[in-house]
């Protein structure tokens, strides 16, 4: 990817239009990836820490999570997809930092959320590196509800 030199408007924010290139990563699950009994506690996608990846964030800015959700959940504790990422490979989803600079990167899977999209979120700083390993996590769950997400895609500019 090549960026150009931050420009920022007369206001101070920037002006996204001026990097070449978006990075994308896409998981398909045609049939779906049944959530089974999606627990409250944040953990990886689906029990597996296998969905890990690394990537070169250098020069990004910005990140969007976007998910398209077969079956919603119906949980009162807000059930949602989250990016998370850290500077080494982290087996274990509590150790794990927030993508986002003030925000959590997540995608709704609640009621009515079935293609949820977390718009773009600058980058936290620390991830804007060359090995940065990224993970698809869940949180709020209710250990009864089932949710099925069939797309998952994470943005980056």
């Amino acid at each position: 990817m090549t960026a150009y030199p931050d420009r920022r408007t007369a206001n101070g924010s920037a002006q996204f239009n001026a990097i070449k290139g978006i990075t994308e990563l896409v998981v398909n699950f045609s049939a779906g990836a049944t959530l089974t009994d999606q627990a409250a506690a944040l953990g990886y996608f689906a029990q597996d820490n296998g969905n890990i990846i690394l990537l070169d964030l250098t020069g990004m800015l910005q990140v969007r999570l976007t998910a398209r959700i077969k079956t919603v959940s119906a949980s009162a504790a807000s059930p949602r997809l989250r990016l998370a990422y850290n500077t080494t490979l982290q087996t274990t989803a509590a150790n794990t930092v927030q993508l986002g600079r003030t925000t959590a990167v997540e995608a709704s899977m609640f009621t009515g959320q079935t293609l949820s999209d977390s718009g773009w979120l600058d980058l936290a700083d620390a991830a804007k590196i060359d090995n940065c390993y990224v993970a698809l996590l869940m949180i709020g769950g209710d250990a009864t509800a089932d949710p099925v997400v069939g797309q998952v895609s994470a943005h980056f500019r």
